[in-house]
C-alpha cells in the first residue's frame, strides 16, 4: 500500500501578546503595505497618529488586522473594507467595562 500522506509544512509563528515591539510593528507595517490603495493610506496615517500620540501602545496583529495594545490587551484596531467586504474601512476602540463584557465602539472612515 502506498503512503499518500504529505508532511505538514511548519507553521509561521505569529507574535504573541507580549512579543517584542519591533516584531509587532514590522508585522503591522507589512499588513498595511498589503492593503488596497484607499485603506493603505488611511491605515498608514492612523498608524503615524497612534505612534506619535500614544507611544505606550504596542502595534500587533489582531485577527490579521493592525491593532494597538497596552499590557497585551487590544485598545484599538483598523479593519480594512476588503476584510469583511464592507463599503467603508472601520476603526474601533475596545474598552473593558466588566471582567466578561467588552464594548467596542466603531468609527466609520471614508
Amino acid at each position: 500500500m502506498k503512503n499518500t500522506t504529505r508532511p505538514t509544512p511548519p507553521r509561521k509563528q505569529k507574535p504573541g501578546p507580549h512579543a517584542d515591539k519591533s516584531e509587532g510593528e514590522s508585522a503591522v507595517l507589512a499588513t498595511i503595505a498589503a492593503m488596497p490603495e484607499p485603506d493603505r493610506v488611511i491605515a498608514g496615517r492612523l498608524h503615524a497618529i497612534i505612534k506619535a500620540s500614544a507611544p505606550v501602545l504596542s502595534p500587533r496583529l489582531w485577527y490579521g488586522m493592525p491593532a494597538y495594545a497596552r499590557d497585551g490587551k487590544v485598545v484599538c484596531f483598523f479593519q480594512s473594507m476588503e476584510k469583511f467586504r464592507r463599503r467603508y474601512a472601520t476603526s474601533a476602540s475596545c474598552t473593558r467595562q466588566t471582567s466578561t463584557k467588552v464594548t467596542c465602539g466603531r468609527l466609520r472612515l471614508r
